[in-house]
Protein backbone atom coordinates (compact mmCIF):
# COMPACT_ATOMS: atom_id res chain seq x y z
CA UNK A 1 0.00 0.00 0.00
CA UNK A 2 3.06 2.18 0.84
CA UNK A 3 4.75 1.74 -2.55
CA UNK A 4 1.70 2.45 -4.30
CA UNK A 5 1.34 5.80 -2.47
CA UNK A 6 4.74 6.55 -3.20
CA UNK A 7 4.96 5.86 -6.71
CA UNK A 8 1.55 7.99 -6.88
CA UNK A 9 3.24 10.58 -5.35
CA UNK A 10 6.14 10.51 -7.28
CA UNK A 11 4.36 10.48 -10.91
CA UNK A 12 2.34 13.14 -9.49
CA UNK A 13 5.21 15.52 -9.02
CA UNK A 14 6.81 14.04 -12.16
CA UNK A 15 4.03 15.05 -13.80
CA UNK A 16 3.39 18.68 -12.41
CA UNK A 17 7.28 19.52 -12.86
CA UNK A 18 7.42 18.38 -16.81
CA UNK A 19 4.19 20.52 -17.18
CA UNK A 20 6.00 23.47 -15.79
CA UNK A 21 8.79 22.75 -18.14
CA UNK A 22 7.56 23.09 -21.16
CA UNK A 23 6.38 26.53 -20.02
CA UNK A 24 10.38 27.80 -19.14
CA UNK A 25 13.11 28.33 -21.55
CA UNK A 26 15.69 29.07 -18.70
CA UNK A 27 18.38 27.15 -16.27
CA UNK A 28 16.59 26.00 -13.50
CA UNK A 29 17.27 26.57 -9.53
CA UNK A 30 15.51 23.19 -7.59
CA UNK A 31 15.22 23.07 -4.13
CA UNK A 32 13.74 19.60 -2.60
CA UNK A 33 12.46 20.06 0.96
CA UNK A 34 11.48 17.24 3.10
CA UNK A 35 11.33 13.38 5.53
CA UNK A 36 12.63 10.18 4.76
CA UNK A 37 10.38 9.67 1.43
CA UNK A 38 12.43 12.99 -0.17
CA UNK A 39 15.29 11.26 1.58
CA UNK A 40 14.77 8.33 -0.81
CA UNK A 41 14.16 5.91 2.24
CA UNK A 42 11.15 3.14 1.73
CA UNK A 43 9.46 1.42 4.48
CA UNK A 44 11.90 -0.54 5.61
CA UNK A 45 14.29 2.50 6.32
CA UNK A 46 16.61 1.63 3.45
CA UNK A 47 17.70 4.77 1.46
CA UNK A 48 17.69 4.52 -2.60
CA UNK A 49 16.88 7.12 -5.37
CA UNK A 50 13.92 9.36 -4.46
CA UNK A 51 11.52 11.72 -6.97
CA UNK A 52 14.69 14.55 -7.03
CA UNK A 53 16.94 12.01 -7.90
CA UNK A 54 14.93 11.84 -11.38
CA UNK A 55 13.90 15.00 -11.60
CA UNK A 56 17.55 16.45 -11.17
CA UNK A 57 19.00 13.47 -13.79
CA UNK A 58 16.28 15.05 -16.11
CA UNK A 59 17.29 18.50 -15.49
CA UNK A 60 20.99 17.57 -16.49
CA UNK A 61 20.23 15.88 -19.43
CA UNK A 62 18.10 18.62 -21.12
CA UNK A 63 20.90 21.31 -19.58
CA UNK A 64 18.59 23.35 -17.93
CA UNK A 65 19.71 22.77 -13.81
CA UNK A 66 21.19 26.13 -12.69
CA UNK A 67 21.21 24.42 -8.83
CA UNK A 68 20.23 21.58 -6.82
CA UNK A 69 19.70 21.67 -3.00
CA UNK A 70 18.32 18.52 -0.74
CA UNK A 71 20.87 18.85 1.89
CA UNK A 72 18.06 20.35 4.15
CA UNK A 73 16.22 17.33 4.09
CA UNK A 74 15.86 15.32 7.35
CA UNK A 75 14.53 11.91 8.46
CA UNK A 76 11.31 12.25 10.39
CA UNK A 77 11.17 16.16 9.56
CA UNK A 78 7.98 17.04 10.63
CA UNK A 79 5.65 20.40 10.00
CA UNK A 80 6.81 21.66 12.75
CA UNK A 81 10.76 21.06 12.23
CA UNK A 82 10.43 22.47 8.80
CA UNK A 83 8.58 25.81 9.89
CA UNK A 84 10.95 26.68 12.51
CA UNK A 85 14.03 26.01 10.37
CA UNK A 86 12.47 28.54 8.27
CA UNK A 87 11.46 31.41 10.88
CA UNK A 88 14.96 30.82 11.98
CA UNK A 89 16.74 30.86 8.32
CA UNK A 90 18.08 27.63 8.93
CA UNK A 91 21.89 27.06 7.50
CA UNK A 92 23.49 24.35 5.97
CA UNK A 93 27.33 24.43 4.98
CA UNK A 94 27.36 23.11 0.71
CA UNK A 95 30.94 22.26 -0.56
CA UNK A 96 32.81 24.82 2.18
CA UNK A 97 30.10 27.38 1.82
CA UNK A 98 27.13 28.67 3.94
CA UNK A 99 23.27 28.21 2.69
CA UNK A 100 20.32 29.57 4.00
CA UNK A 101 16.66 28.09 3.86
CA UNK A 102 15.12 31.51 3.25
CA UNK A 103 17.83 32.42 0.35
CA UNK A 104 17.10 29.01 -1.04
CA UNK A 105 13.46 29.58 -1.14
CA UNK A 106 13.94 32.81 -2.80
CA UNK A 107 15.65 31.73 -5.63
CA UNK A 108 14.08 28.51 -6.53
CA UNK A 109 12.05 28.36 -9.34
CA UNK A 110 10.95 24.86 -8.07
CA UNK A 111 10.63 23.36 -5.02
CA UNK A 112 9.31 19.52 -4.29
CA UNK A 113 7.95 19.18 -0.60
CA UNK A 114 7.18 16.13 0.73
CA UNK A 115 6.84 16.59 4.92
CA UNK A 116 4.12 15.06 7.57
CA UNK A 117 4.34 11.55 6.44
CA UNK A 118 6.49 9.84 8.98
CA UNK A 119 4.30 11.26 11.55
CA UNK A 120 1.27 9.98 9.96
CA UNK A 121 2.62 6.51 9.13
CA UNK A 122 3.51 5.88 12.37
CA UNK A 123 -0.09 5.85 13.37
CA UNK A 124 -1.06 3.41 10.23
CA UNK A 125 2.11 0.94 12.12
CA UNK A 126 -0.44 0.54 15.31
CA UNK A 127 -3.59 -2.03 14.86
CA UNK A 128 -5.98 0.56 14.10
CA UNK A 129 -9.20 -0.54 12.42
CA UNK A 130 -10.43 2.14 9.85
CA UNK A 131 -13.15 3.38 11.77
CA UNK A 132 -10.36 3.78 15.06
CA UNK A 133 -8.38 5.87 12.53
CA UNK A 134 -11.07 8.14 11.58
CA UNK A 135 -11.62 9.06 15.14
CA UNK A 136 -7.73 9.38 15.88
CA UNK A 137 -7.78 12.34 12.81
CA UNK A 138 -10.45 13.87 13.59
CA UNK A 139 -9.28 14.03 17.45
CA UNK A 140 -6.04 15.56 15.95
CA UNK A 141 -8.28 17.84 13.55
CA UNK A 142 -10.57 19.52 15.91
CA UNK A 143 -8.29 19.93 19.39
CA UNK A 144 -7.21 23.61 18.70
CA UNK A 145 -3.80 22.78 20.62
CA UNK A 146 -3.13 19.48 18.89
CA UNK A 147 -3.47 20.87 15.64
CA UNK A 148 -1.03 23.18 15.82
CA UNK A 149 1.76 20.32 16.64
CA UNK A 150 2.12 17.45 14.71
CA UNK A 151 3.55 15.69 17.12
CA UNK A 152 0.74 14.74 18.92
CA UNK A 153 -0.31 12.13 15.65
CA UNK A 154 2.86 9.53 16.29
CA UNK A 155 2.47 10.10 20.13
CA UNK A 156 1.26 6.67 22.12
CA UNK A 157 -1.09 6.44 24.79
CA UNK A 158 0.49 7.89 28.03
CA UNK A 159 1.29 4.33 30.54
CA UNK A 160 -0.80 6.32 33.42
CA UNK A 161 -0.69 3.31 35.39
CA UNK A 162 3.14 3.97 36.58
CA UNK A 163 2.12 7.14 38.37
CA UNK A 164 1.17 4.84 40.52
CA UNK A 165 5.20 3.77 41.88
CA UNK A 166 5.61 8.07 41.96
CA UNK A 167 5.65 7.55 45.73
CA UNK A 168 8.21 4.47 45.82
CA UNK A 169 11.69 5.36 45.84
CA UNK A 170 12.84 2.25 45.03
CA UNK A 171 11.10 2.47 41.13
CA UNK A 172 12.10 4.46 38.18
CA UNK A 173 9.30 6.67 38.14
CA UNK A 174 9.97 7.44 42.66
CA UNK A 175 13.40 8.44 41.51
CA UNK A 176 12.39 10.53 38.67
CA UNK A 177 9.09 12.86 39.69
CA UNK A 178 10.41 14.13 42.47
CA UNK A 179 13.26 15.06 41.08
CA UNK A 180 11.56 16.69 37.78
CA UNK A 181 9.39 18.60 40.71
CA UNK A 182 12.07 19.97 42.65
CA UNK A 183 13.28 21.36 39.65
CA UNK A 184 9.84 22.69 38.98
CA UNK A 185 9.73 24.62 42.27
CA UNK A 186 12.96 25.85 41.48
CA UNK A 187 12.23 27.70 38.64
CA UNK A 188 9.21 28.97 40.50
CA UNK A 189 11.05 30.28 43.21
CA UNK A 190 14.45 31.84 41.15
CA UNK A 191 13.41 35.34 39.38
CA UNK A 192 16.00 34.27 36.39
CA UNK A 193 14.12 31.53 35.12
CA UNK A 194 10.90 33.69 35.02
CA UNK A 195 9.01 34.20 31.05
CA UNK A 196 10.30 37.46 30.86
CA UNK A 197 14.28 37.19 31.54
CA UNK A 198 16.87 38.41 29.33
CA UNK A 199 18.13 35.66 27.51
CA UNK A 200 21.28 35.19 25.50
CA UNK A 201 24.21 32.96 24.19
CA UNK A 202 27.46 33.12 26.38
CA UNK A 203 30.80 33.13 23.77
CA UNK A 204 32.97 29.90 25.63
CA UNK A 205 35.29 29.56 22.72
CA UNK A 206 34.87 25.73 22.67
CA UNK A 207 32.46 24.72 20.31
CA UNK A 208 31.54 21.24 22.43
CA UNK A 209 30.16 23.46 24.93
CA UNK A 210 26.88 26.09 24.72
CA UNK A 211 26.73 28.74 27.25
CA UNK A 212 23.54 30.22 28.36
CA UNK A 213 23.11 33.78 30.16
CA UNK A 214 19.57 34.57 31.74
CA UNK A 215 19.41 37.63 33.88
CA UNK A 216 16.10 39.61 35.82
CA UNK A 217 16.72 42.37 37.70
CA UNK A 218 19.91 41.57 39.26
CA UNK A 219 20.12 38.21 39.52
CA UNK A 220 21.86 37.09 36.61
CA UNK A 221 22.61 33.14 35.95
CA UNK A 222 25.51 31.52 33.39
CA UNK A 223 24.68 27.91 32.82
CA UNK A 224 27.24 25.64 30.29
CA UNK A 225 26.28 22.60 28.55
CA UNK A 226 29.23 20.08 27.97
CA UNK A 227 28.28 18.12 24.58
CA UNK A 228 31.87 16.12 24.73
CA UNK A 229 32.10 13.22 25.94
CA UNK A 230 35.08 14.13 28.15
CA UNK A 231 35.44 17.37 30.41
CA UNK A 232 36.67 20.72 28.40
CA UNK A 233 38.46 23.93 28.80
CA UNK A 234 36.30 27.20 28.28
CA UNK A 235 37.10 30.82 28.21
CA UNK A 236 34.79 33.58 29.56
CA UNK A 237 34.78 36.85 29.51
CA UNK A 238 34.35 39.53 32.25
Amino acid sequence: MRIKKLLFISLTVLVVFLVYLSTVDKKVYYLNLGDSIALGKNSYRVRGKSYDYYIKEYLNEQKKLEKFINEFNKEDLRITDLYNMIEDNYKININGHSQSIKNALIKADVVTLTVGNDSFYSKLSGNYSLNELYEIIDEYKEDMEKREDSRYIHRGKFPWKLTENIGDPDTVQGKLFPALSALERLRREEPVFAGDARVWTVETGNCSVLGIGRRMGDELLIALFNFHEMTQEIELSA
